[in-house]
């Protein structure tokens, strides 16, 4: 809801400055308020990020004569829309902005609130409609030490008092006053949405930005100033992380020195299995020379796919002290991943175990030589257990960590050894590993980057790394069992199993008075869990939530404090970066953003990986060359997270560039949502997803962990924190979140919900009429139920799936408009204003339409062209359908609907007075073709998928037919199988989709219930409407 309280800030132009804007007005023929209005639409694009900028402007309304000496409010408020592109200088823009004032004002007399009602915008009661800030700039010829001055007037002794705005009817408004002394501004701003200290920051930024602007008018929009001298060299103070480490070392020569050290200290513990560093070395060499038989060196990829063990370990320092570089494949992963990597990763040879072989399915034509730990003990056991004598340099290639990609194919992290080798002594800097830390938990999958922390700090400090069955991250007693046995102090948990974690303790009263040092990473959480965890640990604990990501090399920074003056309920911050690391935040032209201002995070330093495997057009991309706050050209990461500098430097999260989408036409940012939800006091952790509808549109889904959760107050705490269009549809409560094999939330195994789930709480209808809508939206949503008090556009419904609310409504004699539908957006509001009438005779023709038909213009328009070849106009829609799909009764539903729908039954002929269309009297049926690709491979079944049906494009013909044809293709029973339905755009447009596929689905769901399918009457015929035009 919006409130209405305000403050205001104000600075003051040296004459100086003054009299340069007004000398650059004069020079541009632009008016100093056309000027200024310029410059802040500048300074909202570049706080906001966002390209179209609207700004409402007062006029006067006193265009006549007749108006100056009337008393009355005629001051009107005149929205200013700017588009502002990329590139563009400001004196293009400058004149741009002044074309666009002249325009707006031929229009200055038509009245606000009539504009708002003819434009009919979302509207929300958290803002102002159309515009949310203003630009005022008035002449005042009195100077401001004369606003003390007292006025005799009538005989009266007037002493002006100033007085601080308490009110804001916008969210942000800037007024500037050209007084005889310069010109004085006053930001006036929303006090529940602004903190001063950031008002104050802003009003220093548009003062440089004037500056800048006075020194270069010339220079492109995004290349002006904003932030201050002494602001670019605290930035840069930030990024001050600098510290030697040695150059010449690769990470498992770290590893030999502690052997060195403590050759009969425990290194490793498994179960009932204990190494200790000298026998972990020795077998570590004994498999290095082995490999080096087999032509492992620099650069030589040797992928690793065992169980969770020693062997995990063994293998990964035997690769790297043969030289080669690192693929860890969890064996865990589905098998087409599995092959897709090792046949990417191109390596030469496969270290696993025989019990592995069956899942790996290594195709024939992958070339790679297979080493069996457990098998192939009679080649490793006469090998030598010193080290091997050939070296990698520590520029060379240490591992290569395999990531989701956006394309679902993973990519290949190159990470070398001088990396890993700067991580260490980055951790040893904050951890204190050598001094303080002595058993530490490895619970991470070794095919995630965490795990390879995991054994550098612990081995290359002489610490002991104690593996943690996988099974123990999911039963909370084991997992600290195993931590009291072993003695852990030290150990890198995912904010999931902490929790799980501190829920067991809570219950059983114990603590983790051992710990020195707990990190938290791979996910979010907030202070509120982090303060929770302080209470189960000792005083001189460190609790640190660490960030990373795999192409900067597994951490960038780390937050241990909670003494800042965020809220509980906050995500914790990522926090400073690590040594030899900087953490810049960047507008979308590369620019450092002001603090507080969200941009894009990149990662530079010595942890920026090589690149991505085989993949130079990404790596080109995400890793990018910048001089930084105009210092020397540095090779970054293009994190795709969304970030902002607090005013100590330390760095906060904001979301994901990906996790932004689009509902109802308002840009979404998913992280909003989970982190209003993760502020109520009943919900543990919360992840909203935006979800496809079955009519194409996207509605948001809230899935929640807590106690006692009741979706619908959950819901109704939402619609109080934020706007109608950000409260998700459905909110799904689960007893714990499904996880990917690294430990963070797998969005992609979270239950879809069903019906029950949807609906068990939806308001039945009351009336017959709220029974009728309820129907029709059942019906076009593709829902089974749904409330009275549900929101139509929450649900998935868009202006297209209007148009045919409205269309079936009338057909029931219920009269609406789409005005109506958008200002009462759920069944029982729009019920309550509705006049319903029984349902009118119908004049459609009911059963199949045959003859001749008379040409519409469009269709005559196109025949009328020489096309090439007029058959293939095609629209096409892909469809994922379920594997148990019964093909009977798909074909009897295509049947269904070609029989209900006459333009599915055209066929259009070329004669010697044109072109001419009739519906055929012979009988028609869905030209359904089944393609079976079971048999291929996944990378095959799309290829082939996609060329077939590039085929099937070719097999419409407008005078023999068909004019529609379905493709079924089978790709197996445990996935989606894809239909392709064809129709000739003669027949079809992007309306007839919706209706046809919701007639398409009702057929199918009556048919498969043993039903005869019945659709809804016609409300009139094609050949109806070509008559009507003709005659027209």
């Amino acid at each position: 809801m919006q409130t209405y309280r305000g403050d205001s800030c104000s600075f003051q132009l040296t004459p100086e400055l003054t009299q340069q804007l007004k000398d650059l007005a004069r020079q541009e023929k632009v008016s100093l308020h056309t000027l200024l209005l310029s410059i802040y639409l500048i300074f909202l694009h570049r706080y906001s990020q966002q390209s179209d900028v609207i700004v409402g402007s007062p006029t006067l309304g006193r265009n006549g004569s007749e108006f100056q000496s009337i008393v009355g409010h005629f001051v009107n408020m005149v929205p200013i829309r700017s588009l502002i592109s990329d590139p563009c200088s400001f004196l293009d823009f400058l004149q741009q902005t002044r074309q666009t004032v002249l325009e707006s004002l031929d229009h200055q007399d038509f009245p606000l609130a009539v504009l708002v009602e003819r434009l009919q915008p979302q509207r929300d009661a958290s803002y102002s409609p159309i515009f949310q800030t203003t630009f005022e700039l008035e002449q005042f010829e009195r100077s401001p030490e004369a606003d003390h001055t007292p006025v005799e007037w009538g005989g009266l002794r007037l002493i002006p008092q100033p007085l601080r705005l308490f009110e804001g009817q916008f969210d942000l408004d800037l007024e500037m006053l050209d007084s005889n002394t310069g010109l004085l501004g006053m930001f006036k701003y929303n006090s529940d949405l602004f903190n001063r200290s950031t008002i104050e920051r802003m009003q220093v930024h548009f003062q440089t930005l004037l500056q800048g602007i006075i020194s270069n008018p010339q220079n492109q929009i995004q290349t002006l100033p904003l932030l201050t001298r002494s602001e670019q060299e605290q930035l840069q103070q930030w990024q001050a992380t600098g510290q030697e480490i040695p150059q010449d070392r690769c990470i498992h020569q770290l590893f030999e020195a502690q052997v060195q050290r403590t050759p009969e200290a425990i290194a490793l513990v498994f179960g009932q299995k204990a190494l200790s560093y000298r026998e972990l070395d020795r077998r570590a060499n004994q498999l290095a020379w082995s490999l080096q038989t087999l032509g492992i060196g620099p650069e030589i990829r040797v992928a690793l796919c065992v169980e969770r063990g020693p062997e995990m370990v063994i293998g990964i320092l035997g690769i790297l002290k043969a030289g080669g570089a690192y693929v860890p494949l969890d064996p865990s992963y589905p098998p087409e991943r599995l092959q897709f990597m090792l046949q990417d990763a191109e390596a030469s040879v496969l270290l696993t175990q025989a019990s592995l072989l069956p899942i790996l399915k290594i195709p024939s034509s992958c070339q790679v030589q297979v080493l069996c730990l457990d098998r192939d003990t009679a080649l490793l056991t006469p090998m030598p257990t010193d080290p091997c004598q050939a070296q990698p340099s520590p520029q060379h290639l240490a591992y290569i960590i395999y990531t989701s990609g956006s394309t679902g194919q993973p990519k290949g992290v190159m990470i070398p050894h001088t990396n890993l080798v700067n991580a260490y002594f980055a951790w040893d800097q904050v951890y204190h590993l050598s001094s303080q830390i002595h058993s530490h938990l490895q619970m991470a999958s070794f095919a995630f980057d965490v795990f390879t922390g995991d054994w550098v700090r612990a081995l290359c400090s002489g610490g002991k790394l104690v593996i943690c069955p996988r099974e123990y991250l999911l039963e909370p007693q084991q997992l600290y069992s195993l931590m009291r046995r072993e003695q852990v102090d030290c150990a890198e948990f995912v904010p999931a199993v902490i929790r799980s974690l501190m829920d067991y303790l809570q219950d059983t009263d114990q603590d983790l008075k051992e710990m020195q040092v707990l990190i938290v990473g791979s996910d979010s959480w907030t202070l509120e869990e982090m303060d929770r965890l302080r209470g189960f640990c000792a005083s001189q604990a460190r609790i640190i939530s660490s960030y990373g990501v795999t192409e900067a090399t597994i951490d960038s920074s780390y937050f241990e404090t909670t003494d800042l003056y965020l809220s509980r309920q906050h995500q914790v911050p990522i926090g400073r970066p690590l040594a030899n690391t900087q953490l810049w935040i960047l507008d979308p032209a590369r620019n450092p953003v002001a603090i507080g201002v969200v941009g894009e995070l990149y990662i530079a330093g010595a942890g920026v990986a090589k690149g991505y495997w085989n993949r130079p057009d990404l790596t080109q991309a995400k890793f990018v060359t910048i001089a930084l706050n105009g210092g020397e050209p540095r090779r970054c990461y293009q994190t795709g997270d969304l970030a902002r500098y607090l005013p100590d430097g330390i760095v906060e999260l904001m979301g994901r560039m990906d996790h932004q989408v689009k509902i109802r036409g308002y840009r979404i940012e998913l992280g909003d949502i989970e982190s209003v939800l993760n502020q109520h006091d009943q919900v543990q952790q919360a992840v909203v997803v935006a979800e496809s509808t079955v009519a194409g549109s996207k509605r948001l889904l809230a899935y929640v962990q807590g106690q006692e959760l009741d979706p619908t107050n959950l819901k109704a705490y939402l619609k109080q924190q934020l706007p109608d269009y950000m409260v998700p549809a459905i909110i799904i409560p689960l007893a714990a979140f499904p996880l990917t094999p690294n430990g963070k939330v797998d969005r992609k195994a979270l239950p879809k919900p069903d019906q029950d789930q949807t609906s068990s709480r939806a308001a039945a209808p009351r009336t017959q009429l709220e029974q009728t809508l309820a129907t029709l939206w059942q019906q076009i949503l593709g829902r089974e139920a749904i409330g009275i008090h549900e929101n139509f556009f929450a649900l998935g419904g868009d202006s297209i799936l209007s148009i045919q609310v409205i269309a079936r409504a009338r057909q029931q004699g219920i009269h609406l408009s789409p005005r109506q539908l958008f200002q009462h957006q759920t069944i029982a509001e729009l019920a309550a204003t509705l006049d319903h009438q029984p349902p009118s005779p119908r004049s459609a023709q009911q059963n199949q339409v045959t003859g001749a038909v008379p040409l519409t213009p469009i269709q005559r328009w196109f025949l009328d062209q020489a096309w090439p070849n007029p058959h293939h106009f095609n629209q096409a829609i892909l469809l994922q359908v379920p594997p148990t799909l019964q093909v009977e009764v798909l074909q009897h539903s295509l049947n269904r609907v070609i029989e209900h729908h006459d333009a599915l039954r055209l066929r259009f002929q070329e004669k010697t007075e044109g072109w001419q269309q009739f519906h055929t009297q012979e009988s028609v049926t869905a030209d359904l073709k089944l393609i079976d690709l079971q048999d291929l491979p996944p990378e095959e079944q799309s290829s082939t998928l996609e060329t077939l049906a590039a085929q099937h494009q070719t097999h419409l013909h407008l005078s023999t037919g068909p004019l529609l044809q379905a493709v079924l293709f089978q790709l197996g029973s445990d996935q989606p199988n894809r239909l392709l339905l064809i129709l000739h755009h003669l027949v079809v447009d992007a309306i007839s989709w919706r209706i046809l596929l919701t007639d398409l689905f009702d057929s199918y769901q009556q048919k498969s219930r043993g039903q005869d399918p019945k659709l809804p009457p016609k409300t009139t015929a094609l050949s109806r409407l070509g008559l009507t035009v003709a005659v027209r």
